[in-house]
C-alpha cells in the first residue's frame, strides 16, 4: 500500500475524517502498482463509477476516484472534471486521472465509443429501425408532419433524423 503524504490539518481541510486514507485504501485492489489500474471493489453511483463517504457525521459521498486524486496529487475545485486516461469507471489510480474541461470529458467519452447513442440513451423516444424508417417513408413522399405523429415525434426532430443531424449513427 502506498501512503499519500497527508496531514491532519490537509484531510480537515477538504472535508475528510482522519481514517479516509485507510478506508479507501480498504476498497481498492492494486493487481499491480506500476502502470495498471486500481480498481474500486465497494459501492458505486448509478454512473459505475465508486463512491465513498467523506466520513463526517453528515453521511456525504464522494467519487472515489475524486478522493484519490487529492489524496495523492493535488486538492480539485468543487465539480472540477477528472478524465481517466484508462477510460475504466472503477479505475482509481491517481496517475490514470487528470484535470480537464466538461468539453475535454466529452469530447473523451465520444472518441472512445464510451457516448450512449440512439436507443442505448435513456430518453430515446425511438429506435435505430424506426430512425431508418423514418428516411426510408420520407423518401417514399411522406411528410414529416406525417412521420411524426406516425412515430410520436415533433416536426422538427423527423427533419433533424431525415437530414441526418440526429441519429447520424445509422
Amino acid at each position: 500500500m502506498i501512503k499519500p503524504n497527508v496531514t491532519p490539518q490537509f484531510l480537515a481541510a477538504q472535508g475528510f475524517s482522519a481514517t479516509i486514507v485507510e478506508r479507501w485504501w480498504d476498497k481498492v485492489f492494486v493487481l499491480t502498482y506500476d502502470r495498471g489500474c486500481w480498481l474500486w471493489v465497494a459501492a458505486t453511483d448509478h454512473n459505475g463509477y465508486g463512491v465513498i463517504g467523506r466520513g463526517g457525521h453528515d453521511g456525504q459521498m464522494m467519487s472515489a476516484h475524486r478522493v484519490g486524486f487529492i489524496l495523492f496529487r493535488e486538492p480539485l475545485s468543487n465539480g472540477e472534471p477528472l478524465l481517466h486516461s484508462c477510460h475504466n469507471s472503477l479505475c482509481v489510480n491517481p496517475w490514470h486521472l487528470r484535470k480537464g474541461s466538461q468539453w475535454e470529458n466529452v469530447h473523451d467519452m465520444i472518441e472512445s465509443g464510451r457516448m450512449p447513442r440512439g436507443e442505448d440513451r435513456g430518453h430515446a423516444k425511438i429506435t435505430s429501425l424506426d430512425a431508418q424508417e423514418i428516411r426510408f417513408l420520407y423518401g417514399l413522399g411522406h411528410t414529416q408532419k406525417e412521420l411524426g405523429k406516425r412515430f410520436g415525434l415533433c416536426q422538427q426532430t423527423v427533419s433533424q433524423i431525415v437530414t441526418r443531424e440526429k441519429w447520424t449513427h445509422v
